[in-house]
């Protein structure tokens, strides 16, 4: 966490417990517990010169208030799969922008969040029972980073605490995920069509 390139925000370390149920599984649901684990942590990143941490914990699971004030903010990895009805051929992707966005909708001004956005979900080639979803063209991509880049400017409890402000942020759901379809990262398909439209959509002229 002390190397040059780890994520920081406001001077601040991330870090991030991906699952909050599992995480209040593993502590026996006693939330002294869970406390002293994330006191330890910050602790130990400060004795250690790593600094403050900013700790996030994954939004899928409400929890009580309590519970949550442990953390600085919530974040998503990926939506709960949509489960339209059973087709021979794969979903269309609107269902993932979808599902995205509306879970976006459901956390923000419940808690500081960051969402997310989704690069595909096609886990055929894992055996995987759940439904598969085309994977995005060109102008469905395009049209899901406009949605998401709408909803950080007029929200402003979306995205990373920073001071008394917040670091406009969003999550990708994934770089490589190859097995289960969730990629950002050049293929022989898209090639780096995802990643231009991305540098296009944030940055306004595609060149930085």
């Amino acid at each position: 966490m002390k190397h040059p390139s780890y994520m920081r925000v406001g001077g601040k370390a991330l870090f991030k417990i991906h699952g909050l149920t599992f995480f209040y599984c593993e502590t026996g649901g006693d939330i002294g517990r869970a406390r002293r684990r994330i006191d330890f942590l910050r602790d130990r990143a400060m004795k250690e010169g790593v600094g403050e941490l900013l700790v996030s914990a994954g939004a899928e699971a409400e929890g009580s208030a309590e519970y949550r004030a442990l953390f600085d903010y919530f974040s998503s990895y990926a939506a709960d799969i949509p489960a339209p009805p059973e087709t021979a051929e794969k979903h269309p992707y609107r269902y993932l922008k979808v599902a995205a966005l509306e879970t976006a909708e459901k956390f923000k001004g419940k808690f500081p969040y960051m969402p997310f956005v989704m690069g595909g979900w096609d886990p055929a080639p894992w055996h995987d029972p759940r439904p598969s979803f085309s994977f995005p063209s060109e102008s469905e991509w395009r049209d899901m980073l406009i949605g998401m880049k709408k909803l950080l400017d007029e929200n402003e409890e979306l995205g990373i605490p920073c001071g008394k402000g917040r670091q406009k942020a969003f999550n990708i759901y994934a770089w490589n995920e190859y097995g289960e379809g969730g990629i950002l990262a050049p293929t022989l398909g898209d090639g780096d069509m995802k990643l231009r439209v991305l540098k296009e959509v944030f940055s306004g002229d595609g060149r930085q």
